[in-house]
């Protein structure tokens, strides 16, 4: 366990130091703190051999390979689609880095890279808008995802990408509609779950509308989950009908054939992990309307139906776990939503205290998490020996 905590040291002194800094210029340049913040955490992940998680040897071991002995890219696409059926993106970005190296360990870095480097543009872009610290969001990223991204490769970039699609979009530039659906694009090109993501459209677009009236009520979230739902429902049947290879594999899930369906989490687990989503929902839903200025109340608004869904997903993972895979898009949210719920709800000194208690509480999570075997991250080994 060592090596895990020990990165998130290096992390949060080099996250530290990056928002004491953030309001000079050299601090702001996205990619290039973007790039740096990763850093150790793509190193650790770079470094791990190819018994640390589960998917290495379902797909990315064997597509690597493939990819390293590939002489040409339409080969290469035409048999990554027979074997695996894995997305262009990540196929294109296998295929791109097994053309100078067949080191696989070059190309777990480099996705790993890609994956908390998104996350962190994100942390910045709301850090930019709400004045939470990288550093608390980092700390919760490690803490739910971190260990998630070493095992569902994929999906983790996906969500990532997300992350910063969605801060993108509250940060409320011009083109800001145009490159959230830019993003999302480029998501699915690495996992097609998430399409999902197009809920936080539609919720984002229904608050900003209906807290113009200063209200919120339970028609909100009947509409949110509607379409939540819907969505899901939707990208499935179009697929099957379609008949597409997306079909072949996502429609198991309908048929309740895939073994994300057939297992589950107990209850202890699921209330571990939803102890401060919860308590977050409830300061929220007891003191919003505390909240005047109604900007920041949209805000909230908007990431309190988030965190509904979080928590449905979550719960439902007692009966299968196939919705708390999909509510992995939502959850990464935590990252913002529980600070931003401390910064508008606490005073000063209080919300720091509140930004220790949840990295305290993320520690002990991904501690219990990753002990338990979640995902075949623990013990950690790395090539170095």
């Amino acid at each position: 366990m060592v090596p895990y905590f020990s990165i998130l040291g290096l992390t949060l002194i080099i996250a530290l130091v990056n928002d004491f800094f953030y309001t000079r210029k050299f601090a702001k340049n996205i990619l290039v703190n973007s790039i740096i913040l990763a850093l150790p955490m793509a190193i650790l992940a770079g470094l791990r051999t190819t018994n640390i998680g589960t998917d290495i040897q379902v797909y990315g071991l064997g597509e690597f390979n493939i990819a390293t002995f590939s002489g040409s890219l339409t080969a290469y696409l035409q048999s990554i689609k027979m074997h695996y059926g894995t997305e262009t993106l990540y196929s294109l970005l296998n295929y791109s880095v097994a053309k100078f190296t067949n080191n696989i360990n070059i190309f777990l870095f480099i996705l790993s890279l890609i994956t908390i480097a998104f996350f962190v543009a994100g942390a910045l872009l709301f850090r930019k808008k709400f004045e939470i610290p990288v550093w608390i969001q980092l700390s919760v990223f490690w803490g739910l995802i971190y260990g998630n991204s070493l095992n569902i490769m994929r999906q983790t970039v996906a969500m990532s990408i997300v992350y910063f699609a969605v801060a993108e979009l509250v940060n409320g530039q011009k083109w800001n509609r145009l490159m959230f659906f830019i993003l999302i694009a480029a998501a699915s090109g690495f996992h097609r779950t998430a399409l999902i993501a197009i809920a936080f459209y539609v919720i984002y677009e229904y608050v900003q509308k209906v807290t113009d009236k200063a209200k919120f009520s339970l028609q909100i979230v009947i509409v949110v989950i509607l379409t939540l739902i819907s969505i899901v429902l939707g990208i499935f049947i179009i697929n099957k009908l379609l008949g597409t290879s997306f079909a072949l594999k996502y429609g198991q899930y309908i048929e309740g054939t895939n073994w994300l369906n057939q297992t589950s989490l107990s209850w202890s687990r699921v209330l571990m992990l939803t102890a401060m989503p919860i308590i977050t929902f409830v300061l929220l839903l007891v003191d919003i309307n505390k909240i005047t200025n109604q900007e920041e109340k949209k805000y909230l608004i908007f990431f309190l139906l988030v965190l509904v869904i979080d928590l449905i997903t979550q719960f439902s993972a007692v009966s299968g776990k196939l919705l708390s895979r999909l509510g992995l898009y939502f959850v990464i949210f935590e990252a913002v939503t529980t600070p931003l719920t401390l910064r508008y709800l606490l005073q000063k000194n209080s919300k720091f205290v509140g930004y220790i208690v949840i990295l305290i509480y993320m520690m002990f999570v991904f501690y219990s998490v990753t002990k338990s075997g979640s995902g075949e991250i623990y013990p950690y080994q790395w090539i170095l020996g």
